[in-house]
């Protein structure tokens, strides 16, 4: 029979073999503060993305220019503001008109209090015209501030082509302005009727 001592000692031994043989794991399990999709649009987005991207824009640039995948629900005009505040006039966001550039791509944003946790991609190599697919590596940001501004406290980065990257997320074009319709010309009734002047 197996002492208290000897057992604690087997499950130990155990947890660190099983530990070993974990996979990729690029950020932690969705859950509480996550915001993705439709939530993204929360107000510290844009600091965090401005922190996040700035880190592997300058680390990891790319020759020439370049365009910016967002989550689909951010708004154009918060897309404006973030890419104005980047402050880098070679980045674009990404419309059908830019397929033919490299894509940085931003996967998912997590927020816990004053924690954010970031996942977006690099493009690696030119990608296809028709497409904009390319070979990305990912990087998993974390990032602290809420009271203080944003910024990146420790990046990690995976092999190339370990993570799957997301779907490119293009802007629609905004849809022309509407014409305005021409008043209709007054008729003699008009006149006549001192109400409809």
């Amino acid at each position: 029979m197996r002492s208290p001592r000897s057992a604690c000692l087997l499950a130990l031994f155990a947890g660190v073999g099983l530990s070993a043989c974990v996979g990729y794991t690029p950020s932690p399990t969705p859950g509480r503060g996550e915001f993705v999709g439709e939530t993204v649009t929360f107000p510290a987005a844009e600091d965090i993305l401005v922190a996040a991207l700035s880190e592997v824009v300058w680390r990891y640039p790319v020759d020439g220019e370049f365009a910016i995948s967002f989550p689909p629900a951010l708004p154009r005009e918060r897309i404006e503001r973030v890419l104005q505040r980047l402050d880098e006039p070679r980045a674009h966001m990404l419309t059908a008109d830019r397929l033919g550039l490299p894509t940085y791509r931003i996967e998912s944003i997590q927020v816990v209090g004053d924690a954010a946790t970031v996942q977006l991609h690099r493009p690696v190599g030119l990608p296809r015209p028709a497409t904009g697919e390319s070979l990305t590596q990912a990087f998993t940001l974390q990032l602290r501030g809420g009271v203080r501004p944003w910024r990146v406290v420790s990046t990690r980065a995976w092999p190339v082509g370990s993570i799957a990257a997301p779907l490119l997320s293009v802007v629609p074009e905004p849809p022309p302005p509407v014409p305005r319709s021409p008043a209709a010309p007054k008729s003699a009734s008009d006149y006549a009727d001192p109400s409809r002047r």
